[in-house]
């Protein structure tokens, strides 16, 4: 049976066949998905959907809208129907790649892989992973960065049950995403060309690991991307005020963007934000014994996985 990716579709009085994503990144959330899809972006062989997390796929069996407080914002820009999700892609012009990124399919595996399958059919999937302990308190400075979020790390791991129960998105579910062995190994049964990539060494040698990448995609891995911007950091503000006006729409940003847009290009004028963006996060540390209580948590996943990849990962345990 024929994935809707393989189907022609009447469009007015022209027949023409749709262009759809022939590789996704999947996740892992807070794993440096913002940054390589910016990085895989600027491959001139390579067309990236122009929406970051579409949660077009995991838009087809959650039901929307999702609960918690980031809800409000995050339900307005998820794009739900295929007609919509096909016009992303308009502008493909004879890329070899075409790729989209949201970080919620690698957790929502279940139902995300048939999707997937039902829509794009036989797909490369990337998938990027960070220590799960760091992963979860970065999740956590993320939604505390935003405001959403009012109570202590350790607290907000005590309520991360009774906010599952509650239907809130995975952004919450701060230890649960982080069970990545199982997300991990239903990829890897599921499609014939899986890419896994690790937050840390994309920051420690992001050309090398680019240039992987690159090659995982089957184009050029000579080409050299900007690789000096790390993208949708986590921490906490050092000006509120400000990084809200860097980071928040409001009205003079909207006056101004006609403005700006015919001044810089969109990836320049990026840079320059997410660098502000950087330079105004001031680095926090959890507790110690909330340290040593998500190591004994997550090692029993993480040695499966290590077996699973053939990796070490032992530092993670450190």
């Amino acid at each position: 049976m024929p994935s809707i990716a393989d189907l022609e579709f009447q469009m007015g009085s022209v027949q023409r066949t749709v262009k759809l994503p022939n590789f996704l990144i999947v996740g892992a959330a807070r794993s440096g998905t913002t940054s390589l899809y910016h990085y895989l972006k600027q491959h001139p062989h390579i067309y990236m959907s122009p929406v970051k997390e579409t949660h077009f796929i995991t838009a087809q069996f959650l039901g929307l809208p999702q609960k918690g407080p980031t809800e409000r914002v995050r339900n307005t820009h998820i794009i739900q129907d295929f007609e919509s999700y096909q016009k992303l892609f308009a502008d493909v012009a004879g890329e070899q790649c075409i790729g989209e990124a949201s970080a919620d399919y690698l957790y929502y595996y279940k139902k995300a892989i048939p999707t997937i399958k039902k829509f794009l059919g036989e797909c490369k999937i990337i998938i990027t992973l960070r220590n799960p302990i760091e992963r979860a308190f970065s999740s956590y400075m993320y939604l505390k960065r935003l405001g959403y979020e009012q109570l202590s790390f350790e607290d907000a791991i005590r309520e991360e049950p009774r906010r599952l129960e509650m239907g809130y998105s995975y952004l919450w579910r701060l230890k649960s995403v982080g069970l990545y062995y199982k997300q991990v190994a239903a990829y890897l049964n599921s499609f014939k060309s899986v890419g896994v990539f690790f937050f840390d060494e994309l920051q420690s040698q992001p050309a090398k690991i680019v240039a992987d990448a690159y090659s995982f995609l089957g184009v050029d891995d000579t080409f050299r991307p900007k690789t000096n911007v790390t993208y949708n950091a986590s921490g906490t503000p050092k000006n509120s005020v400000l990084f809200d006006f860097l980071t928040r729409e409001n009205l003079f940003k909207k006056s101004l963007k006609p403005l700006v847009d015919r001044i810089f290009p969109e990836e320049r004028r990026m840079h320059v934000i997410e660098k502000m963006k950087y330079a105004l996060l001031k680095k926090t540390t959890m507790l110690p014994e909330t340290r040593d209580k998500l190591v004994s948590f997550y090692r029993n996943d993480i040695e499966r996985l290590q077996e699973l990849l053939d990796k070490d990962l032992s530092h993670w345990l450190n």
